[in-house]
């Protein structure tokens, strides 16, 4: 329940200042901060795994339990995405979130389509001239999550991870950038360097994601033909983590969104 939680909560954390938590072993931002509040939050003793009390959790309620420096942007929608989340357990996984796994026998992909067909929030879809793109970034990541958590001697061990695709959010696509794999047209390049909002479902942001999961599926195939056996996925998870260590790098695209 833990996993489904956070990945409820996992987007859009940019922002000036950013929000911070702090801990005694140290001070967190992002992702990281969102994990270190969520098991504080456990740890004194507040209700966050049961889905009948996020079924009805308020943004104020929220608020308390990601207390931290500054204002975490989009708390209303996050605490939308708890109580959508909490209804869904309950309704349809009878109050048990390991239904999620055992009803799509724990395929990677079926998981991701599970969660996204029972929470809007999840539901990460564009429309590109008509034709309907799933990016589906939150829904892919809790499947993958999943699997690291449980592990593969779990008895809901999640199996066809390959089947996933990059995780199209903003951080990846500024890595792929700043390694040039990935560049912008000067109009869109100015609009990114200057920080200027790009709207979610418009055509620069879906050309953007989408050149970011076929970058790392280029990325993936050539690695193959040099001998490394990558994922999509892992290729993702170590793209992020070398954009939590980049000095000064140039900007990512900035889009309000719940989705990523």
């Amino acid at each position: 329940m833990y996993v489904l939680v956070l990945d409820a909560l996992n987007f859009c954390f940019w922002g000036e200042p950013r929000w911070t938590v702090t801990t005694p072993a140290a001070e967190f931002n992002g992702y990281f901060a969102l994990a270190a509040a969520l098991t504080e939050s456990i740890e004194r003793g507040d209700p966050l795994l049961d889905p009948s009390w996020l079924s009805s959790i308020s943004s104020e309620m929220l608020g308390v339990v990601l207390d931290g420096n500054n204002l975490l942007p989009l708390l209303d929608e996050r605490a939308a995405n708890l109580r959508e989340l909490g209804v869904a357990i309950e309704a349809d996984f009878a109050g048990n979130p390991l239904k999620l796994i055992t009803d799509t026998q724990g395929d990677a992909a079926g998981v991701a389509d599970r969660i996204a067909r029972v929470c809007h929030s999840f539901n990460d879809v564009a429309n590109f001239d008509g034709q309907e793109v799933r990016f589906f970034k939150r829904a892919q990541i809790l499947a993958s999550d999943l699997a690291g958590a449980l592990g593969p001697s779990s008895p809901y061990a999640i199996t066809g991870l390959e089947k996933l695709s990059a995780f199209a959010d903003y951080k990846v696509p500024q890595v792929l950038r700043e390694l040039g794999l990935l560049s912008y047209a000067p109009r869109l390049a100015g609009k990114i360097d200057h920080r200027i909002e790009i709207s979610p479902g418009s055509r620069e942001e879906i050309e953007i994601r989408a050149a970011t999961i076929w970058a790392v599926e280029s990325l993936r195939l050539e690695l193959a033909n040099q001998g490394a056996s990558y994922e999509a996925y892992e290729i993702d998870w170590l793209l992020w983590n070398i954009g939590q260590s980049l000095e000064s790098p140039r900007p990512y695209h900035r889009t309000r969104t719940i989705y990523y």
